[in-house]
């Protein structure tokens, strides 16, 4: 019978060495992980990512889960979604056809108008924000204003 490998082969690539290199391998590839995912990347405002963006982002995605009726606990405050969500959004008097036109934020609030089949909503969401992580936000409060001529 012919011998398929060598026996030098066979004396370099034993079990146990195997083992110990495919160990080191993984080690080394867990650590790497470890110290790269610990990194802070930041983006710089003039790349696009501000607050005020990422408010209007938070309070357009709020308003459409809101007018979708799959609205999230987590956007916003407790008592405040029990208000909201009881009797499928009963509340908000919305038919789940509005569109967003238009949004407005300020330091604590966003000002979002509202185009459905009937005349236009204009809602301010008072926002609050956390200290230890400058871009998270929750609806505190909800209030509907009525649009006149002479403005909002």
């Amino acid at each position: 019978m012919k011998k398929l490998f060598s026996d030098k082969f066979i004396a370099v690539a034993n079990p146990s060495r195997l083992l110990y290199v495919t160990l080191v391998v993984i080690f080394v590839s867990i650590l790497s992980l470890f110290y790269i995912s610990s990194q802070r990347f930041f983006i710089e405002d003039a790349k696009g990512l501000s607050d005020e963006a990422s408010k209007k982002d938070f309070c357009s995605f709020a308003m459409n889960q809101i007018i979708k009726k799959q609205l999230s606990v987590k956007l916003m405050e407790d008592d405040l979604y029990q208000l909201v969500s009881k009797n499928e959004y009963e509340a908000m008097y919305l038919t789940g056809k509005e569109k967003i036109k238009s949004i407005w934020s300020d330091l604590d609030k966003c000002k979002i108008f509202v185009k459905g089949e009937g005349e236009p909503r204009v809602f301010d969401f008072v926002l609050t924000t956390s200290s230890d992580f400058p871009f998270y936000y929750k609806v505190q409060k909800i209030s509907e204003h009525e649009i006149n001529e002479g403005g909002v």
